[in-house]
């Protein structure tokens, strides 16, 4: 069985625990050895995920670039991004790509791995950005919180995977039982392509979302322990997600945000440091060493460390 977040919030905490308009568990911490004591006992069935600002909800790119742009709202309020547009990306993406490949880099060889490339350069996808680390995504909840507070995001990815496989699974029971389609056993079945297009050319059957990553990671994915979380069908997030519950509401199971104050922000990027968890360590390369020098002199500054 799933553990759920009243696995880890303990009796006397959960008066301060709140739930906010779409039924999410909210728990907010003002110093960051709460939020650490907190991240500490989450097992890794869970996956995690920063915001910068604690009012922003769960949202694939695709979802705010539609949501910014046009789109249209089923009965329910949910966003229905439909599939053709997310089709042009790709289509457009690909054509264009081959121009900038060195001749030794290795191109993506399915949907999902152009759409995690696609990701990774800042292109709308139905990819959401998570971690199986709770401190990397602590450390992105912090870089830029200087004076709003943000949160930090943390997903039973044991509860999404379960409930999607139990979903496919029923959806093409009759396709599984002639022999024309595989049965969905294990979470890396849901990134071959012949499985993935059952969701790329049938936008509104199957909607879930489940964690997922490409078989060729890239060199920022691996060092970040980087994960997706991918939508099955044209609706919002929060449409997918509300599709697997079967009318009971899981984001009060197996979703909690947790608020960090911004006030925390130098004691925890000072403690992630000492880890070793930083913009030079996450980002590889001469961008995550400019990045971090932002911060190189302020700790040293903090900790009364000269700079000669």
């Amino acid at each position: 069985m799933c553990r759920t977040i009243w696995d880890f919030i303990v009796i006397e905490d959960r008066d301060a625990a709140a739930v906010n308009e779409i039924g999410v568990t909210t728990k907010p911490y003002a110093s960051w050895n709460e939020i650490k004591k907190m991240l500490a006992k989450f097992d890794r069935g869970w996956i995690f995920r920063c915001q910068r600002y604690a009012d922003w909800s769960l949202q694939t790119s695709l979802e705010t670039w539609k949501k910014n742009n046009w789109g249209t709202k089923d009965r329910t309020g949910n966003l229905i991004l439909e599939q053709i547009e997310e089709g042009i990306l790709l289509k457009e993406f690909k054509r264009e790509a081959n121009n900038y490949f060195s001749s030794s880099c290795q191109k993506p060889g399915n949907t999902l791995e152009w759409l995690a490339l696609m990701q990774h350069y800042g292109c709308p996808t139905r990819l959401l950005d998570f971690t199986y680390s709770p401190y990397v995504a602590a450390f992105f909840a912090f870089d830029e919180c200087y004076n709003k507070n943000g949160a930090i995001w943390c997903v039973n990815a044991d509860w999404c995977k379960e409930r999607s496989v139990q979903k496919y699974n029923k959806e093409f029971h009759k396709e599984i039982k002639e022999g024309k389609k595989e049965e969905i056993t294990i979470l890396a079945d849901f990134g071959k392509e012949e499985t993935f297009q059952d969701f790329w050319k049938n936008p509104k059957a199957l909607s879930m979302v489940f964690p997922v990553n490409p078989a060729h990671a890239n060199e920022r994915l691996a060092i970040q322990q980087g994960v997706f979380l991918c939508t099955g069908s044209s609706q919002s997030f929060k449409g997918n997600i509300d599709a697997m519950s079967e009318g009971e509401n899981h984001y009060l199971k197996y979703i909690l945000k947790i608020v960090v104050s911004s006030e925390a922000r130098k004691e925890a990027i000072v403690d992630l440091n000492r880890m070793n968890i930083n913009n030079a360590t996450l980002f590889p390369g001469l961008e995550g060493y400019a990045k971090s020098l932002k911060d190189k002199f302020w700790i040293e500054g903090s900790l009364g460390t000269s700079y000669n």
